[in-house]
């Protein structure tokens, strides 16, 4: 039976208990939730309906068998509480309602923090665990800009640009830029705990910066493999769209575009060096037809957004150049040249090249062109 024995009873605290208690098994959503209301006549109902009508997967009747739904859902509340959670349900009026456009939403969030506003644009900034530095630089770049300019920025607490796009977003927060959301968090497990385990001071930060954590999982539930994708779903589901930075052709980043293709999300990619494997996702998907982009004005122009607090007020940028970046901007001329004609003689590689690039343009020294070109300016 899919309850534990105990009497059917119809207050909102049971039918919540119920209906965590199914989102707990890790094998329902919402569309398996309101199949079981349908066809037993409510959740409490359940353990009196006959099993052939109710239809279950071979998983489900599995995971709901040993345990009751009640008592399971009694327990995660329990355990939420605990680790200072808090379960979100599918009817909460607190509840992200991006996620009901899911083919599948689930029937109820862990959260911690504070989620952002329903009207709070939201874009997700994912990439490589494995980023150049020029990626992680992009990242954290492109999510202070984003923060400062009242955007919450989502990501997946993974180590290379998911960190860097939260750490860039926090920079924001304490610049003080506006009363915003910062960054929101998704995790593959529950949020008792936090992966990778070298992230738990950034986790924290996020809380004490404003942020918010989310997961679909219970606490006590491990970061195991299959939790990734899940997790990617709702990366894809909380935001507006999708920035890819970095991601090989087989990275993880692949399957949260996937999701925002199928939500009718925009999607944006950063092109990365030709030479780079890691880059070889984001460049296959420009050949496609996603959009590049390589300046937050250019994103927020494709998404037809209007800032609502201004730019991001980074610190007045240094006017000294290191020795790399002088050689590099003595290179350059005013007209515009490409990649392959600045490292000509240069000594640096594409990576250190862009590197530098990136920094001398966040000085206000270079401008980049299209096609991957760049001018002096001044």
């Amino acid at each position: 039976s899919c309850l534990a024995g105990r009497p059917a009873v119809t207050t909102e605290l049971s039918r919540r208990e119920l209906r965590i208690g199914l989102a707990a098994t890790r094998a329902a959503g919402l569309r398996e939730l309101r199949w079981l209301e349908a066809a037993a006549g409510g959740l409490e109902a359940c353990e009196h309906a006959p099993p052939a009508r109710l239809r279950l997967s071979k998983g489900l009747r599995e995971a709901i068998a040993g345990e009751g739904l009640r008592s399971r859902g009694q327990r995660a509340l329990d355990n939420a509480a605990a680790c200072g959670t808090e379960w979100l349900v599918y009817c909460d009026s607190s509840y992200p309602s991006r996620l009901l456009a899911l083919a599948n939403p689930p029937i109820a969030i862990c959260t911690r923090g504070v989620l952002p506003l329903e009207d709070q644009r939201s874009l997700a900034v994912v990439g490589s665990r494995r980023c150049s530095r020029y990626a992680a630089r992009s990242a954290e770049t492109f999510g202070r800009e984003l923060a400062g300019r009242g955007i919450c920025v989502v990501s997946g607490l993974a180590r290379g640009v998911d960190a860097a796009a939260h750490r860039g977003s926090l920079q924001a927060k304490i610049l003080d830029t506006g009363p915003i959301s910062p960054t929101l968090a998704v995790l593959g497990c529950g949020l008792d705990g936090i992966y990778p385990p070298e992230h738990e001071r950034l986790a924290a930060e996020i809380i004490a910066g404003g942020g918010s954590l989310v997961s679909e999982f219970e606490p006590g539930t491990p970061p195991l493999p299959a939790h990734f994708p899940r997790r990617n779903r709702l990366i894809a589901g909380l935001s507006d769209g999708v920035l890819l930075i970095e991601a090989a052709e087989r990275s993880g980043g692949l399957i949260t575009v996937r999701w925002a293709s199928d939500l009718g999300r925009d999607v944006f990619g950063l092109p990365g060096q030709v030479d780079n494997p890691q880059a070889a996702g984001v460049l296959a998907l420009i050949r496609d037809g996603v959009r590049p982009i390589r300046h937050v004005d250019d994103l927020l122009e494709d998404m037809g957004w209007t800032p609502e607090v201004g730019p991001a007020e980074t610190p007045a940028p240094r006017t000294e150049l290191r020795a790399e970046e002088a050689r590099l901007l003595e290179r350059l001329d005013h007209e515009g040249m490409g990649i392959d004609e600045i490292l000509n003689g240069l000594g640096q590689s594409v990576g250190q090249a862009l590197t530098t690039l990136l920094a001398l343009e966040l000085k206000g020294r270079v401008e980049q062109l299209p096609g991957l070109r760049f001018r002096r300016k001044g």
